[in-house]
């Protein structure tokens, strides 16, 4: 008889056994771990399927932009479109399609107003089906009758079989036939009116006008290739419908991009979770000791209770995995009658890949399975008789596994860094672009995982600080610490939690900086009127002011710029820069020249200098030089790219016969000034009178005390089509309020704090019931345990704050800094401060009174207390 063992395939079958039987001695363990694993999956399932349906072929583009159409032609000129019918093969049909080239703002006689998009459509010919999706009513087909989107419908308060009388831009009155939306913009406030429609305002001309051309029934379609090859050696152009040519599917990789990048973020949310569920077997190991002990007091080895406690995680990641494409699944079927209005675009039904599916169903079993072998490896090594005894013995934490935690949190984020570098290389989704997710997952993983392998040493913090604790903190700081496996699990949850949210606010609100500094080209509540000429910035037309400020409030103030008179004079800057890529053989620097001629100047009064909010520094050097040059991405200041930008000088061309000045001017940094059209060159009254220049009306702004609204800024912007001045606004960076994602990702925060918290509470009810007793016969009053649990959650939440603090924002570090973009770094102070400060006081107070409940509804009864 051999006492070798059983053999590996009898112990994984005995262990499966066990594993399978305990999962489900434990249903609430198990459904806990299965929803943790369920999430993730089905969050990365409808990610995927809503990534794959928003990805439309190039014949699907086609039919949503130009319905059955075979061909396109932009007609610009009446020879054109000659020259265009001449070629066609007998029998093509033709529409042509005309867009206003600018909103309109539409007012009815309610007061309501909205800007709407014009276009002449024949929408009852076959050639256009499928540009317009109806949803109530029929097409217009004739003079006098129109179709609405349905934004444009509810701003002016009609529906369809309803009479629309406009009072603005021009009394006029239309029958809503219909109400719709275009196929391939859905939100577009748009009106759609039928060939022949005249429209009585003067404002807009029609835009290029576009013919789509539609083949005789019977003829091949692809006779239409040759005609485009003669048409275009015309300079006329003919672009075929994809079904005709050879296409490249240039959204293919980007689609496959977004998914595999989708599964980075899985992964890191898997994570997370993982780290939860360790935290949850941690916690629940306890129970299980009695029976490891008698499993290896009749001789079973280390590795078989090993596998009895993985493969728990493994059996509830399948539970978990396969209720997370249920869930997704559900939540496709809810979000079916909405996805067009979240694409913007009509989609058809659901695109699901099975190669999507297959990565996500074994990320949520293998996390499950991980989260389950840590704590595994450390139950299975305790003593049998401590084992059966229920007891688990508190060591020293080893030197080494702080130390390697943090080497692999550095390790990860190296990782990251690299990650990011060359993924900018990597265009395509094949080849080395798979390298460098798969890179992004691994660092990201290792930066968590190197948290959690330095959290038992950080909780070991908490022995010392028992002693100096008095009253109820004194006891929860001691249970922590005499539990300092599971408070190690617990605070790892927590700070993973807290950390992406740390990492995604200062995403969003450094994504949205770098939006507000692009879009602050002028400011929200201004309008700048210019007039462009061939040298310069002119002022604009009196009238042209006065149609302006009658848009905007009365309370509007008005700033008039002087600029040097045009005639006789011209401005040249140079910039002297030193290339740093060039030198010549002793090594010496090469110097490069880059002119810009007839640079638009204005000469400054102290309201110019307001307007620019220029600074004491700036102002000093402008009083100090007379002059003073505004720097864009032009002019860098400082190194950047390369370069550094040594001098600055302005060259002031006189008449002819008169010699040529050259001063240097200070160059500020001002590249996220709200400038806008305004001249970037300033110059005093003083140096433009010693130069012998004139000054003459500039540029004018119109300064609201209010934010300009979207129906201002378009009134605003007709104005352009009837007069050579032009009005430069404020253009919406848009993009999410961070205000409100700061305020989601805490709340989302708070929940998973309060989650986790409550499960380590309820997992450890049984563990920590001697130490309840202890206190309940000793008289300690119910008040002193609902105190000591709340001190519990509100420490284990402060102490996983503070650790998510470098393990959420060090990635977004080096992320800005290896992308090496314009991307500023932000720090999101608020969400910090309530992770470390609000969040540990809500989880405290909250688990507080679910203790109080807890015990009033089950009190302790000394009939019931276990005594070892």
């Amino acid at each position: 008889m051999s006492d070798r063992g059983p053999s590996p395939a009898t112990g994984y079958r005995l262990a499966t056994r066990l594993a399978r039987r305990e999962v489900l001695r434990r249903p609430g363990r198990t459904l806990l771990v299965a929803l943790l694993v369920a999430v993730p999956v089905a969050g990365m399932f409808v990610a995927d399927a809503m990534v794959r349906t928003n990805h439309l072929t190039q014949a699907q583009l086609w039919h949503s932009e130009w319905g059955e159409a075979d061909a396109l032609f932009s007609a610009s000129t009446p020879q054109q479109v000659a020259t265009l019918r001449a070629e066609l093969p007998a029998g093509t049909h033709t529409v042509a399609i005309h867009e206003f080239a600018d909103p309109q703002v539409m007012r009815v006689a309610g007061g309501a107003d909205t800007a709407v998009e014009v276009s002449h459509i024949p929408l009852r010919d076959p050639i256009t089906n499928g540009i317009v999706q109806l949803m109530s009513g029929r097409m217009p087909a004739r003079p006098g009758e129109v179709l609405l989107t349905r934004t444009t419908a509810h701003a002016l308060h009609v529906h369809a079989g309803q009479t629309l009388r406009l009072t603005a831009p021009a009394r006029q009155t239309f029958v809503v036939t219909g109400v719709g939306e275009y196929s391939e913009a859905w939100g577009q406030s748009s009106m759609i009116v039928p060939p022949g429609t005249v429209l009585p305002w003067k404002a807009p001309k029609l835009g290029v006008g576009q013919i789509l051309v539609k083949v005789a029934p019977g003829t091949d379609p692809r006779a239409l290739v040759p005609v485009s090859s003669r048409v275009t050696e015309s300079d006329v152009g003919l672009e075929l419908s994809p079904a005709l040519g050879r296409h490249v599917d240039y959204g293919a990789a980007d689609t496959q991009r977004k998914v595999r990048w989708s599964w980075v973020i899985g992964a890191l949310v898997l994570t997370v979770a993982g780290i939860v569920i360790a935290s949850a077997f941690a916690m629940g190991a306890r129970r299980q000791l009695v029976t490891l002990g008698q499993l290896a007091a009749n001789g079973a080895p280390p590795t078989t209770l090993r596998r009895v406690l993985f493969l728990q995680g493994t059996w509830t990641g399948l539970i978990g995995a396969i209720g997370g494409f249920g869930l997704g699944a559900l939540a496709l079927v809810a979000l079916t009658s909405h996805a067009s209005a979240i694409f913007h675009h009509s989609v058809h039904p659901w695109t699901i890949s099975g190669g999507d599916v297959a990565p996500i169903f074994l990320l949520g079993v293998i996390t499950a399975t991980i989260a389950a072998l840590l704590p595994a490896r450390t139950t299975s090594r305790v003593p049998v008789l401590a084992a059966l005894a229920g007891r688990r013995p508190l060591g020293r934490v080893p030197r080494w596994l702080p130390l390697a935690g943090a080497l692999a949190a550095a390790g990860g984020l190296a990782l990251l860094a690299l990650a990011v570098i060359g993924s900018r290389g990597s265009a395509d989704i094949t080849g080395n672009s798979q390298v460098w997710i798969i890179t992004a997952i691994i660092g990201g993983v290792a930066v968590l995982l190197g948290a959690c392998a330095v959290a038992p040493a950080y909780v070991s913090v908490l022995g010392p600080l028992a002693g100096r604790a008095q009253g109820s903190s004194r006891i929860a700081v001691r249970s922590l610490a005499r539990q300092r496996t599971r408070t190690s699990a617990v605070v790892s949850a927590i700070a993973a939690t807290s950390a992406l949210a740390i990492a995604a606010t200062s995403l969003v609100l450094s994504a949205h900086l770098e939006r507000e500094r692009g879009a602050d080209y002028v400011r929200a509540d201004e309008a700048q009127l210019v007039s462009f000429g061939a040298t310069g910035t002119n002022a604009p037309t009196a009238a042209f002011v006065a149609k302006a400020r009658h848009i905007l409030p009365k309370e509007t103030s008005v700033l008039r710029t002087n600029m040097p008179a045009r005639t006789g004079v011209t401005w040249t800057i140079r910039s002297f820069a030193f290339d740093h890529a060039q030198a010549d053989e002793n090594g010496t620097l090469l110097s490069s020249e880059s002119p810009i001629v007839g640079v638009p100047t204005v000469i400054v009064t102290p309201a110019v200098i307001d307007d620019y909010a220029l600074g004491g520094d700036e102002r000093a050097k402008l009083a100090h030089s007379g002059a003073l040059y505004l720097g864009d991405e032009s002019f860098p200041i400082g190194k950047g790219d390369g370069h550094a930008v040594i001098s600055l000088d302005v060259h002031a061309n006189a008449a002819p016969g008169t010699r040529t000045r050259r001063f240097s001017v200070p160059l500020v940094d001002a590249v996220h000034a709200r400038i806008g059209a305004m001249p970037r060159l300033l110059v005093t009254p003083a140096l433009a009178t010693r130069l012998g220049m004139h000054a003459v009306p500039g540029p004018v702004v119109l300064r609201s005390p209010h934010n300009l609204t979207a129906v201002q800024r378009t009134r605003l912007n007709s104005l352009d089509d009837v007069s050579p001045s032009s009005v430069v606004d404020y253009t919406p960076p848009g993009g999410l309020d961070p205000l409100l994602v700061q305020w989601a990702l805490v709340g989302i925060s708070l929940v998973m704090v309060l989650f986790v918290v409550a499960v380590n509470l309820a997992l450890s009810a049984a563990e920590t019931r001697d130490e309840r007793d202890v206190l309940t016969v000793v008289g300690a009053a119910p008040a002193v345990m609902r105190r000591a649990n709340g001190y519990k959650a509100a420490l284990q939440t402060v102490m996983g704050a503070l650790l998510a603090i470098p393990i959420g924002f060090l990635p977004v570090v080096v992320f800005v800094t290896a992308d090496n973009s314009t991307r500023p770094l932000v720090f999101p102070w608020a969400v910090v401060a309530m992770l470390v400060v609000a969040l540990p006081v809500v989880g405290g107070l909250v688990t507080t009174a679910a203790s109080g409940l807890a015990l009033r509804f089950r009190p302790v009864r000394v009939s019931t207390m276990a005594y070892d």
